[in-house]
């Protein structure tokens, strides 16, 4: 349940912050990171 309460929190401020993420870092590194993110999340959350 956890998992997906920050997965909604991540992509509600992804959303609202995604044009100067981009800006800064680049489209392919905020994919990545994005990835990232979700899956230490969900590790986090198994253990």
């Amino acid at each position: 349940m956890g998992f997906w309460i920050w997965a909604a929190i991540l992509v509600l401020l992804l959303t609202d912050l995604r044009y100067e993420i981009v800006n800064f870092l680049g489209g392919l590194d905020v994919t990545a990171l994005i990835a990232i993110a979700l899956l230490v999340v969900y590790l986090a959350n198994e253990r």
